[in-house]
């Protein structure tokens, strides 16, 4: 027997230092861009002087630097505003309310496409799948994948996943043309038998359902 159960709780420590990274990070590819604005600015008015003022003349030209290098001063105001204080507000956003929402999940039994987007459904109990797709689903560490016991982890910008069990005792793969018209939202709560989804599916497509027993957990 299976279980799904949903929380929400705080950042952890490590958890913490991704977040600071990817703040880091995300400051620093701006700081790149403004990089380059600044250089093209430059660039600008040594073109316009060397080719504009030939044929538009001195006004023309010298009108187009002055533009060219306010707005490369506003550019390198900006660049000197990336620093510690951009990475610490960048996180401020990154970590939203401060917390992170977990989904915990058990299982015996899964099914899975056969496709380049992960896609699984996970039997709660008999007759009752939670359906999860996504490239997230490329969980980590030594533990086989799929799993019978694993979180999914979702925070700001991210989600990962944690495996605790060991693999599952009835797996099978289903390819997606079999089903690519008949699947469920993500997320989805879906009831089908394991060994006739592909049937239970397609029956409620045809009976104008969105997927059998679809909604939210």
């Amino acid at each position: 027997m299976g279980s799904l159960i949903r929380s929400s709780r705080a950042f952890l420590p490590e958890e913490e230092i991704r977040v600071r990274k990817s703040a880091r990070h995300l400051v620093k590819i701006r700081r790149i861009v403004l990089l380059d604005s600044a250089a093209f600015c430059c660039v600008a008015a040594w073109a316009s002087w060397k080719w504009l003022r030939p044929l538009a003349g001195n006004l023309w030209a010298g009108a187009v630097i002055a533009v060219s290098l306010v707005a490369g001063t506003v550019v390198l105001k900006k660049i000197l505003s990336t620093g510690e204080a951009a990475v610490e507000a960048e996180a401020r956003r990154l970590f939203g309310d401060g917390t992170v929402q977990v989904t915990r999940v058990q299982t015996d039994a899964v099914i899975e496409l056969e496709d380049e987007d992960p896609g699984y459904f996970f039997e709660l109990e008999p007759g009752r799948f939670l359906y999860l797709r996504g490239q997230y689903l490329y969980p980590g560490g030594d533990l086989p994948w799929p799993n019978t016991e694993f979180e999914v982890v979702s925070g700001v910008g991210s989600v990962e996943v944690f495996c605790f069990g060991t693999a599952p005792a009835k797996h099978r793969t289903v390819p997606l043309e079999d089903l690519f018209e008949d699947l469920p939202e993500p997320e989805s709560i879906v009831l089908a038998g394991f060994d006739t989804l592909e049937e239970d599916l397609r029956s409620a497509r045809e009976s104008g359902s969105i997927g059998p027993g679809s909604g939210s957990p």
